[in-house]
């Protein structure tokens, strides 16, 4: 008894090949599942089958695809928030700027930042606010932490307009 050949170019896998992308392409036409049998000489059930398999296969390779994709967006990301990051230590109001901006996008990609489906459309937002006087001596200090943020009162924030 003869082995079939099991590789993916032989005659057997490339005639299904071909039959699964005719049955796609008829089913896409607009053809019946008993109008397609009839054409490939296969039961209903066969092109049932066939069908069923062929869009599973394209889906699993739609889902690895958009799963790369991400992948390569969070690598892009964590680069660029990278390149920042030191900046940001110290205060750069541009680079926090930019690094929130990352941060931002990463949160909408991975989906952690939609908004709460409970609360009422257009309800009321209460946020808490507490004023904070912080010191360049706070900041520098901040009790050894090596991640605290040096940053001049004077770069960021709103800029006054000269009096008339």
């Amino acid at each position: 008894m003869a082995l079939r050949s099991r590789a993916k170019t032989s005659d057997t896998r490339i005639k299904a090949a071909k039959r699964r992308t005719q049955a796609m392409k008829l089913r896409i036409s607009g053809l019946t599942h008993r109008e397609i049998a009839a054409k490939l000489k296969v039961t209903e059930q066969r092109v049932a089958t066939i069908l069923k398999e062929e869009i599973e296969r394209l889906n699993q390779i739609r889902m690895e695809t958009a799963e790369h994709m991400r992948r390569l967006e969070y690598d892009r990301l964590d680069k660029m928030l990278n390149s920042v990051w030191p900046k940001v230590l110290k205060g750069d109001c541009q680079a926090i700027s930019t690094g929130i901006s990352i941060m931002n996008r990463r949160a909408r990609l991975q989906g952690i930042d939609l908004a709460d489906t409970d609360a009422p459309a257009g309800g009321n937002v209460v946020i808490n606010v507490t004023e904070r006087v912080v010191t360049r001596e706070t900041l520098t200090t901040n009790n050894g932490n090596s991640d605290a943020i040096e940053a001049d009162p004077t770069a960021c924030g709103p800029k006054r307009l000269p009096a008339k």
